[in-house]
């Protein structure tokens, strides 16, 4: 300032600068767009959820109706295959109806007690299978002395597929095998029966384990009885 009053025309000038400004219409921004604040608030506003947005509620999908049960069906040859089947395991079934299950390689509605067999006989299998590596488990480790390495070479041996396809052609076990309408029975419809049969003699002797042994022995899984 002491520079601006040794010189009183630059004074003047400043002083009709300001008073141009002070003189301004207030409505009128000296820069025309939008201001800094401004810019910055819509930049923020792009970036952000809406003020006024509703959040919709969560759907979540239901579960799906289980589809109508097929029209009860009876095994056409149950009586020859509980004939053929019980004679070389030297076993009676208590209750048929294990039997027939064991038997079904598609999925049906058994007419003798209602129950719907969604996998047809592959449930029923997983039960004799698990009973099948222990008896052959046990003979082999604890009946034969074994090591657990040859014990388990035999396991995998003995109760692979391609071995119980050949039980089942040893016993003639296929021509009793209900398979899907259409189809012809496969490999594994022959082998899954073999474990399903095993299944069904241990859910009909009560889960006897000594039972289940003797069938697994009368198949020829086992050479000699234990």
């Amino acid at each position: 300032m002491y520079g601006l009053r040794q010189h009183p025309q630059r004074l003047d000038r400043l002083g009709s600068f300001y008073r141009t400004i002070n003189t301004a219409a207030p409505s009128q921004p000296l820069v025309s767009g939008p201001s800094v604040v401004q810019q910055a608030s819509r930049g923020n506003q792009d970036h952000s959820i809406p003020q006024h947005a509703t959040h919709k509620p969560l759907h979540f999908p239901s579960t799906p109706s289980p589809p109508a049960l097929i029209s009860p069906t009876h095994h056409p040859r149950l009586p020859q295959a509980r004939a053929h089947i019980e004679g070389f395991l030297n076993y009676t079934f208590t209750d048929i109806n294990w039997l027939e299950e064991a038997l079904w390689a598609y999925r049906i509605t058994m007419a003798s007690t209602g129950k719907d067999l969604v996998e047809g006989n592959k449930r029923l299998a997983v039960v004799g299978d698990s009973g099948l590596t222990l008896v052959v488990v046990d003979h082999c480790i604890i009946g034969q002395g074994m090591t657990r390495d040859l014990a388990d070479q035999c396991r995998k041996a003995w109760t692979s597929n391609e071995s119980l396809c050949a039980l089942s052609r040893a016993h003639e076990i296929a021509q009793f095998i209900e398979p899907n309408p259409g189809t012809a029975v496969s490999p594994l419809m022959r082998a899954t029966a073999v474990e399903a049969i095993l299944g069904a003699v241990f859910k009909d002797s009560g889960d006897d384990y000594k039972v289940l042994k003797r069938a697994v022995v009368g198949f020829g899984v086992l050479r000699e009885r234990t």
